[in-house]
């Protein structure tokens, strides 16, 4: 995002490169899915975000927007339901049966 490196900010991640704009992190994202069985209905989303800058951040935020509503906000489906784990630190979604 150039905006942070236009005035008053003249922020750059980068000291060497007056090009680069935006934070400075690096991010690679692997969806892995199976066809087994137990795991055909599930995918997994692995997430690695690396400081490539020339600064310290002493705090960063990560979000994910996942939508548990299979059959849209109409939908008679059974409901679905969504959690987050603060122990395994993974967030989860499901669909309950009738």
């Amino acid at each position: 995002m150039k905006k942070f490196s236009r005035a008053p900010y003249n922020y750059y991640p980068l000291a060497s490169d007056s090009n680069r704009a935006g934070l400075g992190l690096r991010v690679e994202v692997r969806g892995f899915q199976w066809s087994h069985v137990l795991a055909e209905d599930c995918i997994f989303w692995h997430y690695d975000i690396v400081n490539i800058s020339d600064h310290t951040y002493d705090t960063t935020a990560f979000g994910f927007y996942a939508d548990p509503g299979m059959g849209g906000a109409n939908s008679s489906e059974p409901a679905n339901s969504a959690y987050y784990n603060t122990l395994l630190n993974i967030a989860y979604t499901w669909r309950q049966e009738a």
